[in-house]
């Protein structure tokens, strides 16, 4: 069987377009990952920090991954779904 013309330019439209989806997702994830090393790190540097130290620039323990930036971050399935 053959395919006409428009057929065929209908295919690749509707390819470019899952495409185009995937790649959205696939960048979406790889920010959310980007950002979450970089939470992490700052949580360890923050974390390997005294108690003296962080009072040094007014910070406490218990605030430590709310300043890292976990308290707003998404679950990876929130992004995921995007």
């Amino acid at each position: 069987m053959s395919m006409n013309h428009t057929t065929m330019q209908s295919r690749a439209g509707a390819m470019t377009v899952v495409a185009e989806g995937f790649s959205d997702r696939f960048n979406a994830i790889r920010g959310y990952l980007s950002a979450r090393a970089e939470r992490r790190r700052v949580l360890a540097e923050l974390s390997s920090m005294s108690d003296r130290d962080l009072a040094d620039i007014g910070v406490i323990r218990a605030d430590v991954p709310r300043i890292a930036g976990f308290a707003d971050l998404p679950a990876l399935s929130v992004i995921a779904r995007r």
